[in-house]
């Protein structure tokens, strides 16, 4: 069978998206499948040698940062049409996202079926980063357009399905997702990772979070919950990820703080060993339309406590492989956390019940029910009414050139509006275009904005000098202030700042839980190196 695929995420990114079509396109060419994939990625990684690759220009914007974007444009039309045609697939596969739109115009236009699968919840996305009600109501019309313009539609979990039937959007089949018997397994328990994740405390209870650190996350829930245990302090949480919030929690590294958090994102092989040598993974993020982590979790024999929410719902059973919290509740998730930490034996039969669970999550099995779900795609599209196709053509005819239109808006904005504030970076060592702009409260603390220009290789930088230094309104005691300097001083993607809506995770949060009442905050600081100013030029004159 001959399938063409679009991801947004493919190695080097790492999330679950990634991780599904990296297993996936294994499978497929370990059964003797062909598969054209198109992806942002110049030299992606982990890709088997039968694969075929394209790689579409991508842009990066400011209110989600680090992750590319396809850029819709008549030449990437013109591409997709010119390797469909010459790859002729039995089926298109895209991830349901804003170009997605035209592969199915491209389907339609060559008559191959076009299947769309939806991976990520935008409007719960949209909600945490306080959108406008306008945008909101764009996602909803575009997603319903995704129904009526691909030939079936598919997600992650049922409970995520409910929630896009209720928007007017209808999946008729949910996706299976595999686990990696061989990176994720009890047997990779490392004594040695373990140590230093609890900075060398024997004994001690040890909690992980895996994942993008971000505001959307909600880590300071947990975070708070996990300073409200009860007992001695033997008890470590370890956030292991990076993202726009990361240098928040890194700042509070240290055991003082009973915190790990060495901001960078670690391959499949890593994430296996630091599952296996933790007691439990938790995490509060509310808009997981799956939540793979808590799977990785199970086939390493650990028990979790997240929230009660979608995606959640439909892996853990409370109770018995798990805990599931009332949704930003700290104490709720702190009461299931002391309950685990006090019993290693519910520990121990909750692990063996999440990893029974993992029994038939094989990529194999995945693969087997994707091509059910490629059928039912097929067998729509050969069995749809010249009405409705004509329909769909005509909708996609007003579509995709919007869609287009809007793109090159975004461009005259950053090529004309912020143009008088480009010069060049000297510190780089390849030319970077630097945007420097003053601060403003609705800048957000810390974003990416990368715009790529006529050639994919080439990037534009855009940075607006506009958050407070990490260092800045934590208060911390000296031992974690050096910890922290550690960790800054490793090596990290550059970050850059642009003016978004995005409102970062709480700093004041996270003060609340981990400064002590009686230390002297970083204004007080500020404000007596003023008054001790003031006297010594007092007595200079």
């Amino acid at each position: 069978m001959k399938i063409a695929i679009y991801s947004h995420s493919i190695a080097p990114s790492i999330d679950g998206v990634c991780r599904r079509f990296t297993g996936i396109l294994h499978e497929l060419a370990r059964r003797g499948d062909k598969t054209l994939l198109f992806t942002m990625e110049d030299k992606p990684l982990d890709l088997p040698t039968s694969t075929t690759f394209v790689t579409l220009d991508h842009i990066i914007f400011p209110s989600y940062p680090n992750k590319k974007v396809a850029r819709p444009t008549w030449r990437a039309m013109l591409k997709i049409l010119s390797w469909l045609r010459s790859f002729r697939p039995d089926v298109i596969h895209v991830v349901a996202d804003g170009f997605s739109q035209m592969f199915a115009l491209a389907g339609h236009l060559l008559g191959i079926p076009v299947v769309a699968s939806f991976h990520t919840d935008i409007l719960d996305l949209l909600s945490t980063h306080n959108a406008y009600y306008s945008q909101k109501l764009c996602v909803i019309f575009k997603e319903t357009v995704d129904s009526l313009v691909f030939d079936s539609c598919a997600t992650t979990s049922k409970s995520f399905s409910d929630k896009l039937s209720k928007q007017g959007v209808q999946c008729q089949h949910v996706i299976m997702t595999a686990v990696n018997a061989s990176c994720f397994t009890d047997k990779k328990r490392n004594e040695e990772i373990r140590r230093e994740l609890t900075f060398g405390d024997d004994n001690a209870f040890l909690a992980v979070y895996v994942g993008r650190i971000s505001n959307e996350k909600r880590l300071e829930v947990m975070v708070d919950a996990f300073r409200g245990l009860k007992g001695d302090t033997k008890a470590y949480l370890a956030i292991i990820g990076d993202g726009p919030s990361a240098h928040i929690f890194a700042k509070a590294h240290g055991k003082k703080n009973r915190l790990y958090c060495k901001p960078r994102f670690l391959s499949h092989e890593e994430l296996g060993e630091i599952y296996a040598s933790c007691d439990v993974h938790v995490s509060s993020s509310q808009f997981e339309t799956l939540g793979n982590t808590v799977l990785e979790a199970f086939a390493c024999g650990v028990p979790v406590v997240v929230p009660r929410t979608q995606g959640y719902c439909d892996t853990v059973t409370h109770g018995s492989d798990g805990f599931l919290f009332t949704p930003g509740d700290s104490k709720d998730a702190a009461e299931y956390l002391q309950r685990l930490k006090d019993d290693a034996q519910l520990r121990a039969d909750m692990g063996a019940a999440g990893k029974n669970a993992m029994t038939n999550r094989t990529i194999e099995n995945v693969v087997r029910d994707m091509m059910e779900w490629y059928g039912k795609g097929t067998f729509m599209k050969r069995n749809k009414f010249f009405g409705l196709t004509l329909f769909t053509l005509v909708l996609l005819g007003c579509t995709v050139p919007f869609t287009i239109f809007i793109f090159s808006l975004y461009d005259i904005m950053v090529s004309y509006i912020l143009k008088p504030f480009i010069h060049y970076d000297t510190h780089e060592p390849s030319p970077a275009l630097i945007v420097s702009a003053p601060s403003s409260a609705t800048l957000a603390t810390e974003v990416n904005v990368v715009e790529v220009v006529k050639s994919p290789v080439k990037e534009v930088v855009v940075e607006c000098n506009a958050s407070p230094s990490p260092t800045e309104g934590l208060v911390i005691d000296d031992s974690v202030t050096e910890a922290a300097t550690e960790v800054s001083t490793e090596p990290s993607t550059p970050t850059v700042v642009e003016e978004v809506q995005v409102e970062p995770v709480s700093q004041e949060n996270v003060e609340q839980v981990l400064a002590e009442p009686t230390r002297t905050t970083s204004t007080d600081n500020n404000q007596q190196k003023g008054a001790t100013s003031r006297k010594n030029r007092k007595g200079k004159k």
